[in-house]
């Protein structure tokens, strides 16, 4: 997709309104939670959207990527551009202590 990665979030409101009933759930999570997101699997989104795996990957073809992984691409780099290092990440590895992330943070610093 040929697309400046803000107008993706703007596409995805402007579009809500033609919609199904799952790939509005689909564009309404990804508008609230795109920060959560970027870093989730297409099984995983559809999971915690409540819809199937290819609902994912077709609503990703309809809003004119080839795929779910040129998607999520996409909301990456969105991210990108929004949040610093840290934030960045934090939501890639939600899984490593905040503390370890503080840590690595004044090392660096230190450095």
């Amino acid at each position: 997709m040929k697309n400046d990665n803000m107008d993706l979030l703007k596409k995805l409101d402007y579009d809500l309104g033609d919609m199904s009933k799952s790939n509005k759930q689909i564009a309404a999570y990804i508008l609230e939670n795109y920060d959560k997101a970027a870093y989730m699997t297409a099984a995983k989104l559809a999971e915690v959207v409540g819809v199937s795996e290819s609902t994912v990957v077709r609503f990703a073809c309809i809003e004119g990527f080839e795929g779910y992984p040129e998607f999520q691409s996409s909301l990456q780099e969105l991210l990108k551009s929004k949040l610093t290092w840290v934030q960045r990440l934090y939501l890639a590895h939600p899984e490593l202590p905040e503390i370890t992330i503080k840590n690595a943070m004044k090392s660096d610093l230190k450095a």
